[in-house]
């Protein structure tokens, strides 16, 4: 079923490629507040917010050039609290995932997190989280949760994730294509003073739950992209992205 499923992606993302070479005008520039390439090492490609790798994260071949591998039981990466991670909205967070194993049923397993204990919403701010075999798009204001869910993934393939938030709407697109959308929103994300985290949430266990599987091309910007610049995020054709 997800053979057939990604097909169809493909397909309507050649046909939205082409629209937005006909209409070229709905292309704007977005600047990346931090950028992991995952290339053998945890750099910031685009400044100075450079991860640390914890418990020997690995590498394996990604959907562009190498990933990060996590084991599922105790590795991530950390990124120490910096005033640029403070974000609020506009905002767009993409990554490509290529899960090994389901999540934690109760959605704490993470992709990408920003916050304090998983257990509560008090000091969460952004997330991507693992959900059995679906991917969440979450935002906090310090006290309340907002977010969109589910899109499913298929075990060991690459799928790419990315969530928007406007201000209005919160947004989730699973391989370039818009799947999710919420108008309960909050008035702002919550300013958290802790770590950026690839490939688990905060906390202890046994509410902290570590990704088990490859997460690749991780990026945030302090920018809205629009669908057509989502799918160019995403598409094949496009496979090294834009800066």
């Amino acid at each position: 079923m997800f053979d057939k499923i990604n097909r169809l992606l493909v397909q309507l993302s050649k046909l939205k490629f082409f629209v937005a070479l006909l209409f070229p005008t709905f292309l704007v520039s977005a600047e990346l507040i931090v950028h992991y390439k995952a290339d053998g090492n945890a750099l910031d490609s685009v400044g100075l917010n450079d991860g640390i790798m914890i418990n020997g994260v690995g590498f394996e071949t990604g959907q562009i050039d190498q990933a990060f591998d996590f084991n599922g039981a105790n590795n991530f990466v950390q990124v120490a609290d910096n005033p640029v991670l403070d974000v609020d909205f506009p905002l767009t967070i993409a990554a490509w995932v290529r899960p090994e194993s389901n999540g934690a049923v109760d959605a704490t397993t993470g992709i990408l997190w920003r916050g304090d204990s998983v257990s509560s919403p008090t000091g969460q701010s952004f997330a991507f989280l693992w959900y059995i075999d679906k991917v969440s798009f979450r935002l906090s204001d310090g006290s309340n949760l907002y977010g969109v869910c589910c899109a499913p993934i298929p075990l060991n393939y690459f799928s790419h994730i990315a969530g928007t938030f406007d201000g209005l709407e919160i947004k989730l697109y699973l391989n370039g294509i818009l799947v999710s959308t919420s108008s309960t929103v909050p008035a702002s994300i919550y300013d958290s003073s802790s770590s950026l985290l690839i490939g688990s949430t905060a906390g202890s266990p046994p509410t902290r739950f570590y990704f088990d599987g490859q997460i690749d091309d991780v990026r945030i910007y302090d920018h809205v992209l629009s669908e057509v610049e989502v799918l160019l995020l995403a598409d094949v054709i496009f496979e090294h992205g834009f800066e």
